[in-house]
């Protein structure tokens, strides 16, 4: 039996990633389920930061942004090192639920520290930049332990196969006299 993937991590999205603030973006064109992950932080009204892209934050508030993704293995778009984590996907067997669950744990264990390492970041004049880093030792033991513990799920989770019709295939698609318009 298999379940579509982005739908299995929202429901445990939501049924476990309460501290941050989170989005999922099911993306066929790029062929990658990306998870938009945001901590907020209240801060002296005179502490600012700026970010990669040379932002800075709002009066007395940080948010910190990051981004995971699943992505198609035969996908060569996908930058990997533009994100936290990135898990290559077979498009055809799919991935494991309990390969997932373990993700999603670490992920809100990486996550849940955010605060309190960007706390230390901003207590620290001598550091000069603050990134989050993806530990996958741990990763790779948390998948193990469920096994031995028999809480690793072996149900396989797809991509969904419906792709959405590009802008430029969708004005092909209307008849316009038979005109292609673009």
């Amino acid at each position: 039996m298999t379940d579509e993937l982005s739908t299995y991590i929202y429901n445990r999205m939501i049924e476990e990633s309460q501290n941050y603030q989170w989005r999922i973006v099911s993306d066929s064109h790029k062929g990658a389920i990306e998870l938009y992950l945001a901590v907020k932080l209240e801060v002296e009204p005179k502490e600012y930061v700026q970010d990669i892209i040379g932002q800075v934050n709002k009066e007395g508030i940080i948010y910190f942004e990051e981004l995971v993704c699943f992505y198609d293995q035969m996908n060569n778009k996908i930058i990997k090192e533009n994100y936290l984590h990135a898990i290559p996907v077979d498009p055809i067997q799919g991935v494991e639920a309990g390969y997932v669950d373990a993700f999603l744990k670490q992920l809100n264990i990486t996550i849940s520290t955010a605060k309190s390492q960007l706390r230390l970041f901003l207590e620290d004049e001598d550091q000069k930049e603050f990134e989050l880093i993806w530990n996958e030792e741990n990763m790779e033991n948390t998948v193990e332990t469920m096994k031995k513990t028999g809480n690793y799920s072996r149900k396989q989770l797809i991509f969904s196969k419906e792709k959405e019709e590009s802008l430029v295939e969708q004005f092909k698609g209307e008849t316009y006299d038979g005109l292609e318009r673009i």
